[in-house]
């Protein structure tokens, strides 16, 4: 391990290890990545995930549905990640597509299930709905998909939008 962290640029390195004998990273991969704002949003997308969606990963998995003590569309909505891309003028937060990727890492690891359908919900629906949609339908559809109100799902979608 020694001769591997010498090649290391030296803010991957890890650290000599702690009175528990664990090294730890000088700093995180991500930092090298990440703007200031960025590494925030991160943080506060994290621990959503971990405190709402996590525990109830094994439940979706186990059910192969959503439960419905508690509707994650819908405190998604209201955290703002589904608007991640859309923009500012229909409810959306006009971010771009390297906060939805942050996004997405960080609730597929609180839930494969839930980012699955997350990236499916933001990307083949909305994404759709703001390339293609007219300015009448953006207005009419964008903030009630984007706050949860409504919901369409791929399916919905795709039956939905010839009738838009």
């Amino acid at each position: 391990m020694a001769a591997v962290q010498r090649w290391l640029p030296s803010v991957l390195r890890l650290a000599a290890p702690a009175a528990g004998g664990v090294a730890r990273r000088l700093y995180s991969p991500s930092s090298l990545l990440f703007d200031e704002t960025q590494e925030q949003f991160k943080e506060s997308v994290s621990r959503f995930a971990q405190e709402t969606i996590a525990p109830h990963a094994a439940a979706i998995d186990a059910s192969n549905g959503f439960p419905e003590e508690v509707n994650l569309w819908k405190l998604m909505g209201e955290f703002n990640l589904h608007g991640l891309t859309a923009p500012q003028e229909y409810g959306g937060m006009g971010l771009g597509y390297v906060y939805h990727c942050i996004a997405m890492e960080d609730i597929s690891r609180a839930s494969g299930s839930v980012g699955a359908s997350y990236g499916t919900h933001s990307n083949l629906c909305i994404n759709q709905l703001v390339r293609h949609g007219s300015p009448a339908q953006k207005h009419k559809y964008l903030p009630k998909v984007l706050s949860q109100i409504i919901n369409l799902s791929i399916h919905h979608f795709y039956v939905f939008l010839p009738f838009l």
